[in-house]
């Protein structure tokens, strides 16, 4: 820096580099002995203001959260094949891993953007699953060829529409193999709601529920008491059940013979919106006699654990002015709760971003 003095006839000159300047800052505050205080919570869930909670967008438009996880590990799926098996594909590779780049935008994951934004970032995420079928293809061909007990197949091909049941391949040959990889598969259940708020945003107390902001009107109302089941089956390997509790609220639970968890595998929508009110979804679960103490943990982005209570922030006191989205938490691989006594635990893991609370 050079300051030019107006009242004597010198200049004075300073230069100083951002390291030596950081050094000497640290020097000054050992020499203070200054004892900071650790924060291991965070900051979730924020507020704007009395009636904002910013819980909307943690489970907003949960289609795109979805394929943006599937894609997810479609992506690393292929990087792991291509690695092992040294495939020289890096183009459909970086096309879909651009598509997922750009997904992770501050209003693409979220859930926030407008609808035809939205379109876009479905189309870029499509064309890169498109993209990879030649590459899966040959990676299981050279998978394959080193094994005896896998059938050879001339052609592999991958669905990625199997959420709606749909294989053109599939229905088109009399036989075919199917290559599974990774699979990931009694709790007491029920599908519930809540009214959203209707407002204008004017002011804070006519703030209205929507994608970034989650503010209910009324208590939690159930859908039915008893879910219709539709179809039940049963074989060697899996039992499936398929349950609906209205015409656009239905799902199927699988429970693997040899494994100790069941999986959820649910759809909701096209939500009506006819009567003029907007609906929060809710998947709550029942764990009978398991005393919390209204505490449970969710995961910080797929790493470490944080500790949630109810009504309750551990660096500073809560102003309780939304009872119930105060307490809804970003959920982004699992929610863990545990008995008083650490005797009993439970865990959920989920596909996609989403939103819990322990109500």
């Amino acid at each position: 820096m050079r300051n030019v003095s107006e009242t004597f006839n010198f200049s004075q000159i300073r230069e100083c580099s951002s390291e030596k300047w950081i050094e000497s800052e640290l020097n000054a505050l050992h020499n203070e002995n200054i004892k900071w205080p650790t924060k291991t919570d965070d900051f979730f869930p924020y507020s704007s203001d009395p009636h904002a909670f910013w819980t909307g967008y943690f489970t907003s438009r949960p289609t795109l959260k979805g394929l943006i996880r599937k894609c997810n590990n479609l992506l690393q799926a292929i990087k792991q094949v291509s690695a092992i098996l040294r495939l020289n594909r890096g183009e459909e590779l970086e096309r879909l891993a651009e598509a997922m780049a750009v997904a992770q935008h501050h209003d693409a994951v979220t859930g926030t953007a407008k609808q035809h934004v939205t379109d876009d970032y479905y189309k870029r995420l499509f064309i890169g699953m498109l993209g990879t079928n030649e590459l899966l293809s040959e990676g299981f061909r050279k998978m394959t060829q080193s094994s005896n007990s896998v059938p050879k197949c001339t052609e592999y091909v991958y669905c990625p529409l199997l959420n709606i049941s749909s294989c053109p391949f599939t229905e088109d040959q009399q036989s075919f193999v199917v290559n599974i990889y990774n699979p990931v598969s009694r709790v007491s259940q029920d599908w519930m709601w809540y009214a959203g708020m209707a407002g204008n945003n004017t002011e804070s107390i006519y703030r209205a529920s929507g994608a970034y902001i989650f503010r209910p009107d009324g208590s939690i109302k159930k859908f039915s008491d008893v879910a219709k089941i539709t179809a039940i089956y049963d074989d060697s390997l899996v039992a499936e059940i398929h349950q609906q509790w209205t015409t656009w609220v239905s799902q199927v639970l699988r429970i693997y013979k040899d494994k100790n968890y069941v999986e959820s595998d649910w759809l909701v929508g096209p939500i009506p919106i006819e009567d003029g009110i907007g609906k929060e979804i809710v998947n709550q679960f029942h764990f009978k006699n398991l005393k919390t103490n209204q505490t449970f943990y969710t995961d910080a982005n797929g790493r470490e654990m944080q500790k949630r209570v109810k009504d309750f922030r551990p660096t500073w006191k809560l102003n309780s002015t939304e009872p119930v989205s105060q307490n809804y938490y970003p959920v982004t691989s699992r929610i863990i709760i545990s008995s008083s006594d650490g005797k009993t635990k439970a865990a959920i893991m989920n596909d996609r971003a989403q939103v819990s609370c322990k109500c």
